[in-house]
């Protein structure tokens, strides 16, 4: 059964955990609000999944060639590496960054988490699956 999908919805889930009494809001780069609704969808995609584990991992910048790595080690060898490495470059670390959850220096392929936002949504992803 997809833990998405399911009857209760993941709202109703949190709710049930209190999550949704103390959750916070913050705010994107361009200065628009991420709520509840916004951070669920970033969790929707596997390979976001994947992207706000790894770097949860990291302690300060990441190359992207060790993120391609460490998500095609989560994915356990049976995504192609290279596939990895454009979608990291052209969707997953432009959605995530554009969300305010990391940085992404193009120009030296450094990945920076935010740590306390990626520990935030890793809390939300856990309560949210149940």
């Amino acid at each position: 059964m997809n833990r998405w999908n399911d009857s209760a919805s993941a709202t109703e889930r949190l709710d049930t955990h209190g999550v949704t009494d103390r959750w916070q809001t913050w705010t994107d780069p361009t200065g628009s609000q991420i709520g509840l609704d916004e951070q669920l969808r970033l969790l929707t995609v596997e390979g976001r999944r994947h992207v706000i584990v790894c770097l949860a991992s990291e302690s300060g910048p990441m190359p992207l060639e060790a993120l391609a790595d460490c998500v095609v080690d989560r994915h356990r060898g049976s995504v192609d590496r290279e596939e990895v490495l454009l979608r990291l470059h052209h969707v997953h670390l432009p959605r995530l960054a554009a969300a305010g959850l990391l940085s992404y220096e193009v120009e030296d392929g450094k990945v920076v988490g935010r740590p306390e936002r990626l520990g935030a949504i890793l809390e939300l992803r856990s309560a949210a699956v149940g």
